[in-house]
């Protein structure tokens, strides 16, 4: 009943939702480029219209062009092209930043992170470099500043065979990326709950290895002679590598197809991956905690998980639904050793997790705008087995709500306030200490320069 009256608000949300959005605020190294304003290719910041999807997919070049090896280019000799002049150099520097300015007293196991809020730790800086390196050949690279490894760095190469027929990817990438509502799109302060869950309530996280990670690997995908249809087959580690860093011996697999029509556009996504990466706590009859540790040469874990987006675009205001759910299960039997004797054994019955984000933008004009989301994660019970004595672990429920005012002094620059409402019950506000924590209204001020 919880989790039906939770879906009733979100459906209900859609009704009262009248605020929202975004002037753009993009990488401005695109726009100095090809001296066009953000809003060429986004209706709401970080939101792609259908211009800058095809700018995207079309390698970083003018749809109906590959102007790749021409546009803003010093052609030092005949295969070696720059990104200079106008586009001097190729990067873009975005700062996030922000503190919360009301919170509650306590958080999950006591937590009491003051004045900073999801994702935003301080000040945050990202350096994005992005462009073509000849007609049809692009690259992305994205650096948060002060961290080992990057978060993006592929080769984009496009329009193989015809226009939009084919294009194929190479390097670590958001998987989610192609689709119509992508896991880093966010227009609020934090990101989509229905891929994350909610940074103050860890029980609504994303179960198993999903597609929510960026993953190094390779993707086909192509939007022919870009009209309505886009589709893409990848393949990754499935372990979220991004340097240099553990792996198991498999790979996941994804599919997508999105249909874009002039205000409406729908994308579906499969994700499936076997790996070994979670160790499980479970305890025996007499109360005793055993961890079952993963191990990587055994691939007992799978995921599956399905990813529906559907988006309504209008000039003044964007609705975005995202819908998500993911299978966890073990494909056998997981044991604790000593020896070739089993000291320990652990069966437990499928995982599953639905969640929805549902969020309205609406453009004022290009300075101000707002927004309303609500999100509902259900993970639904489920048994652990350990040593034949059976454990029951409840359903969780966790809803959150948002509203956000932005103001937008410059172009490439805006200040928003944002509440954050956390409408979730008693029961899913218990930590693993078995303790109840306050719920987690927040008032966050946040501020984010693109140059």
């Amino acid at each position: 009943m919880i989790f039906l009256r939770n879906i009733l608000f979100v459906l209900s949300a859609a009704a009262v939702l009248f605020l929202a959005a975004s002037p753009a605020l993009a990488m401005p190294n695109f726009s100095r480029k090809y001296a066009v304003p953000c809003a060429t290719c986004h209706s709401a910041w970080p939101k792609l219209n259908d211009v800058g999807v095809i700018f995207k997919l079309n390698g970083y070049q003018l749809p109906d062009s590959q102007d790749g090896d021409e546009a803003s280019k010093l052609p030092l000799t005949e295969s070696l092209f720059l990104d200079v002049a106008p586009a001097n150099p190729p990067v873009s520097i975005i700062m996030y930043s922000g503190a919360i300015l009301m919170q509650p007293g306590t958080g999950y196991q006591g937590r009491q992170e003051d004045k900073f809020f999801c994702c935003v730790l301080g000040s945050d800086v990202n350096l994005e470099v992005a462009g073509s390196a000849g007609a049809n050949i692009a690259y992305r690279i994205s650096l948060p500043w002060g961290q080992q490894y990057i978060s993006q760095g592929y080769l984009r190469f496009v329009n193989l065979f015809s226009p939009g027929m084919m294009g194929v990817d190479l390097g670590l990438m958001n998987v989610v990326d192609n689709d119509v509502v992508s896991d880093k799109d966010s227009w609020f302060a934090d990101p989509l709950p229905a891929y994350w869950g909610s940074e103050y309530h860890p029980l609504s996280s994303p179960i198993g290895l999903g597609s929510h990670l960026s993953d190094t690997g390779g993707r086909l995908y192509g939007r022919p002679g870009y009209g309505m249809f886009t589709y893409e087959i990848g393949v990754f580690t499935g372990a979220g590598i991004a340097g240099k860093q553990e792996d198991d011996n498999a790979q996941a697999y994804t599919l997508m197809g999105r249909v874009d029509t002039e205000s409406i556009s729908f994308s579906l996504r499969h994700w499936g991956n076997k790996s070994a990466w979670v160790d499980i706590e479970g305890s025996t009859a007499s109360g005793e905690k055993v961890v079952f540790v993963a191990n990587p040469s055994e691939l007992d874990e799978k995921t599956d998980q399905l990813i529906l987006g559907l988006r309504y675009a209008d000039p003044k205001f964007v609705v975005d639904l995202v819908a998500d759910r993911t299978t966890y299960s073990l494909a056998q039997q997981r044991n604790v050793m000593d020896g070739e004797t089993v000291v320990h054994s652990l069966e437990m019955t499928p995982q599953n997790r639905t969640a929805f984000s549902l969020g309205l933008t609406y453009i004022f004009n290009q300075w101000m705008e707002c927004g309303v989301a609500a999100s509902v994660i259900n993970t639904e019970e489920y048994t652990r087995t350990v040593d034949g004595a059976e454990e029951r672990v409840d359903a969780v429920s966790t809803t959150v709500g948002r509203l956000r005012f932005t103001f937008s002094p410059a172009i490439n620059m805006r200040i928003a306030l944002e509440a954050q409402a956390d409408m979730t019950g008693t029961e899913g506000r218990i930590g693993a200490d078995g303790m109840e924590y306050d719920a987690q209204n927040k008032l966050v001020l946040q501020w984010q320069l693109a140059l």
